[in-house]
């Protein structure tokens, strides 16, 4: 007898079969061994190491010879530095040699790196005269998210888009700081756009990313919502709010979701036993209370995951 579960999985594959018109036989062959040789993961494990060691290398040089430096010579060795990086990343990216496109994954990363750092230390050598460091702030992450963005239309790398993304949240973060936009509201709304940012992520080509950005973005929107409600007489709505992101995990087919929701959901409870019972005599049964509060948690965590995530990720694999 087939389980639910298994019932499921094969009606989401008849679905997909049929709203992209592949015929049984398709799938046949698909289903069968493949005669490809598995990946030599080994040239990715080399370029991997040897970025390591470019970084480790302009590190140290930097921290040895920097305070003997003039202004031209940090600029030069920082952006300089990332500037031709970033070149051989995008030129490796294009190459029509396998061994010179998985280069570039490590090269455009170390960029990514030097390039803003590089921008900042140009700032402060040559324009920095006591002004505010938000405006400063602006300009470079403005530069590298136009930067990144026209390279991902090109390249299609992962690296980049994720630095796309940072970059243009700390962007954003800065406007509203100069705004005078509450902390709080800031985090909400840029939580909010990292999570849509990371569902559109789960539906494309680029899932291993939105992981991340559910994480990331559910912190931050968490941390947001907590601000907001904070010793108001709409607090307790805030635990109902991590229920419902818990569910939601369950709609988008993410763990990274699920454990931020999880972990928010116990350090509020935590929070509020320690702000309403941590003086009365009953604090060491609600301690023993908020144990077995945080073991059904996680049990109900581990089941939810089974139940609809693991499955969903096996079909959609």
């Amino acid at each position: 007898m087939t389980s639910p579960v298994r019932q499921e999985a094969l009606e989401q594959i008849v679905e997909l079969a049929r709203r992209y018109s592949i015929a049984p036989s398709e799938i046949t062959a698909a289903l069968q061994p493949s005669a490809t040789p598995p990946r030599n993961k080994a040239p990715l494990f080399f370029s991997a190491l040897g970025g390591i060691f470019i970084i480790s290398g302009i590190g140290a040089f930097i921290s040895m010879f920097w305070s003997q430096m003039n202004s031209a010579s940090r600029v030069i060795i920082t952006l300089g530095s990332g500037v031709a990086l970033f070149v051989m990343g995008v030129l490796a990216a294009k190459a029509e040699d396998e061994r010179y496109r998985r280069a570039a994954t490590p090269l455009l990363l170390i960029a990514g790196l030097l390039q803003p750092t590089g921008l900042f230390v140009l700032i402060d050598e040559y324009f920095h005269h006591g002004s505010d460091a938000r405006y400063a702030c602006l300009l470079v992450f403005g530069v590298m998210l136009v930067q990144q963005a026209a390279t991902f239309v090109g390249t299609r790398r992962t690296v980049v888009l994720f630095f796309a993304i940072a970059f243009g949240a700390s962007f954003f973060a800065t406007i509203f700081s100069i705004l005078h936009v509450p902390n709080e509201w800031s985090a909400i709304i840029i939580g909010l756009s990292l999570l849509s940012i990371a569902y559109s992520l789960s539906e494309s080509g680029y899932r291993s990313l939105s992981a991340a950005g559910f994480f990331i973005g559910g912190g931050i929107f968490l941390g947001g919502i907590f601000d907001v409600l904070r010793h108001s007489p709409l607090e307790l709505l805030y635990l109902g709010l991590t229920c419902v992101t818990v569910y939601l995990s369950t709609l988008v087919r993410s763990t990274a979701l699920m454990i931020v929701a999880v972990i928010a959901m116990m350090a509020y409870i935590g929070y509020f036993t320690e702000e309403h019972f941590a003086h009365s005599i009953g604090w060491p049964a609600a301690l023993i209370f908020l144990g077995l509060i945080f073991i059904g948690i996680g049990a109900g965590a581990v089941r939810l995951r089974k139940r609809y995530i693991e499955p969903h990720r096996e079909v959609s694999a």
